[in-house]
């Protein structure tokens, strides 16, 4: 997941940047490959981290998060896409993505510094 999730971003401005009508019809489908291996290895990943028993509670709140971002993001859609175009709207896209893919890879790098600081007493 650390290392294909960035593909949803690199999916996202493939498509932004090529779908109009003067580039081949392949260049924009080539972009939506990437976002849906992003996706996928996303997916393998929860699978992995939470094993035979909890694999399936991990998917249905990853689901449960998709869905709500697939009843909201069309509302913001096409004003987003009016006023910055395909190209912009997507980069825009991308760049959330890449900051959600952030997080695993300074967790990965720094998790063991973290995990054996002294532990908070509240």
């Amino acid at each position: 997941m650390i290392w294909l999730s960035p593909c949803v971003a690199l999916g996202l401005f493939i498509y932004g940047w090529t779908a109009y009508h003067k580039v081949h019809w392949i260049v924009p489908i080539i972009g939506t490959f990437f976002i849906g291996l992003g996706a996928y290895f996303v997916l393998l990943y929860l699978i992995e981290l939470f094993g035979s028993k909890g694999a399936a509670s991990a998917l249905s709140a990853n689901n449960l998060l998709r869905y709500m971002g697939g009843t909201f993001l069309p509302l913001a859609g096409p004003s987003l896409y009016k006023a910055l175009v395909y190209g912009w709207g997507n980069t825009l896209l991308g760049f959330l993505a890449l900051l959600f893919a952030l997080p695993p890879v300074l967790f990965y790098k720094y998790g063991e510094r973290l995990r054996t600081k002294e532990a908070v007493v509240l």
